[in-house]
C-alpha cells in the first residue's frame, strides 16, 4: 500500500486517537486530542501551545462544556480535516488506555553489566568507525545468559576486523542492506517534515532480530508531498506513522 492512500487532505473525513487536553490554540474549543503514544506522559492540566503532537478541536461554540467535561480522556475522534490541520463538528467513543511499558533493566550476564561505549578502550576503537559511518548501531546484550555485542554496519568486514578484539566470539556484526545515502534520504524526509510542522518523532533503532537498523517516524498528518518522499524510501528503511488518517475502512483503526 502507498502512503498516498493516508493522506488527509482539507475537507476529508479524519479519524485520530489520543488524550484530551487543553490547548491555547485559537480558533477552537480550548481542547485538543493529544498523541499519548510516545514515551513521555500527556498531561490534561497543562495548557497546551500550539505544537504537533496536539490536535485542536474545532467545532460549535456550545459544545465546549462537553468538552471540557471529556479533558484527561483518551478518545477515537472522527471529523472534518480542515487546512489549518483542525477537526471539526467530531464524534467520539473511548477508546482503552495504551499498556504502560516496563522500565528496560541494564544488562547483566553473570551478574555484571556488559562493557558499554563508555569504557575507555572501546570509545578509542568505536569512535572513529562511528564517525567515519562505517558503524551505525551497536547492541550489548544477553541471550541464553550468554553476551551478545550485535552490530549494524555499511562496511562488515572494515568493522568485525576493528571489534573482533574488543568483543571477542561475543561479536555479531551485520551489513545493512542500504546505504548511507538512503539514510540520509530518511534523515532529510525528517527534516522536512518537521520544517511542515508534522513532525511528532522520529526513532532509530537496531531490530535485534535481524541486526538491521530502521527507523520509525511518526507525523501529525500526512501530506500529499510527505507521502511521495515517504514512497520514495527503500522499502523497509522507515516504518511510518500518523496521528491523523483518512477515515476509511482499513486506514482509519488508529493506535490503540
Amino acid at each position: 500500500m502507498t502512503a498516498t492512500r493516508r493522506v488527509v487532505r482539507d475537507g476529508d473525513r479524519a479519524v485520530l486517537v489520543g488524550t484530551v487536553v487543553r490547548t491555547s490554540v485559537r480558533p477552537s474549543t480550548g481542547v485538543g486530542v493529544a498523541d499519548d503514544t510516545g514515551p513521555g506522559p500527556v498531561l490534561p492540566e497543562l495548557d497546551y501551545p500550539p505544537i504537533s503532537v496536539v490536535v485542536p478541536i474545532l467545532g460549535p461554540a456550545g459544545h465546549a462544556q462537553t468538552w471540557e467535561e471529556l479533558i484527561g480522556r483518551r478518545l477515537r475522534v472522527r471529523g472534518t480535516w480542515t487546512s489549518e490541520g483542525i477537526v471539526c463538528d467530531p464524534t467520539t467513543g473511548d477508546v482503552a488506555p495504551l499498556a504502560l511499558q516496563p522500565e528496560a533493566e541494564p544488562v547483566r550476564v553473570a551478574g555484571r553489566e556488559l562493557r558499554t561505549p563508555g569504557h575507555a578502550t572501546a570509545r578509542a576503537i568505536e569512535g572513529p568507525l562511528f564517525e567515519s559511518g562505517d558503524l551505525i548501531w551497536r547492541v550489548p546484550f544477553s541471550r541464553d545468559g550468554e553476551p551478545v555485542v550485535l552490530v549494524a554496519a555499511h562496511d562488515k568486514a572494515a568493522v568485525e576486523d576493528r571489534l573482533r578484539q574488543l568483543h571477542g566470539d561475543a561479536l555479531h556484526v551485520v551489513q545493512s542492506p542500504w546505504t548511507r545515502e538512503e539514510y540520509l534520504r530518511a534523515d532529510r524526509f525528517g527534516e522536512r517534515a518537521e520544517a511542515q510542522g508534522l513532525l511528532i518523532s522520529v526513532e532509530q533503532g537496531l531490530d535485534l532480530d535481524d541486526g538491521v537498523v530502521r527507523y520509525v517516524v511518526r507525523l501529525t498528518a500526512l501530506t500529499d508531498q510527505l507521502a511521495a518522499e515517504y514512497d520514495a524510501l527503500p522499502a523497509g528503511l522507515a516504518r511510518l506513522e500518523t496521528l491523523v488518517a483518512p477515515d476509511a475502512p482499513g486506514l482509519s483503526d488508529g493506535p490503540g
